[in-house]
């Protein structure tokens, strides 16, 4: 692995870190074939909800993934609204760089987490910063039965 270095710039009066990796080659992986029709000239998906803020974590592609999982539910409309906790969990299991001194994860590791386990509600397991945790299937049906 190549040293790598992260880079600190200010944006909307907090400070953010620059460190995303790319992810490695991967013979799976296809070329991008765009289809051959007439895009439309604007596309504005503000409605569909808000920005998600992960703050000085490096969770970004738990939080990535959750804002666009919100938008595809609430185009159906649908109120589900992802956890980004669970899908930077997630991600942070499928990432191919463990035990690497940085925090964040790989875009193929949060898809491949979504994939194979899903993702609960960010009513079942919340974001906390700095916080990460496991939900069992039995913290889900406390945390459910507490709200009745």
């Amino acid at each position: 692995m190549t040293n790598f270095s992260s880079v600190i710039v200010e944006a909307a009066g907090e400070e953010r870190i620059l460190n995303v990796r790319p992810d490695p080659p991967d013979m799976r992986d296809r070329m991008y074939e765009p289809a051959l029709v007439q895009l439309r000239s604007k596309l504005d998906n503000r409605a569909l909800g808000n920005p998600l803020n992960q703050g000085k974590e490096g969770a970004c592609t738990g939080f990535g993934l959750a804002a666009v999982i919100n938008i595809l539910n609430k185009s159906r409309n649908n109120a589900f609204q992802a956890s980004p906790r669970m899908l930077y969990e997630m991600a942070q299991r499928n990432d191919r760089w463990p035990g690497q001194d940085y925090s964040g994860s790989s875009c193929r590791g949060a898809i491949q987490g979504w994939k194979n386990m899903g993702v609960c509600s960010e009513e079942d397991w919340p974001y906390e910063a700095n916080t990460p945790g496991h939900l069992t299937v039995e913290r889900a049906w406390k945390l459910r039965l507490q709200k009745k």
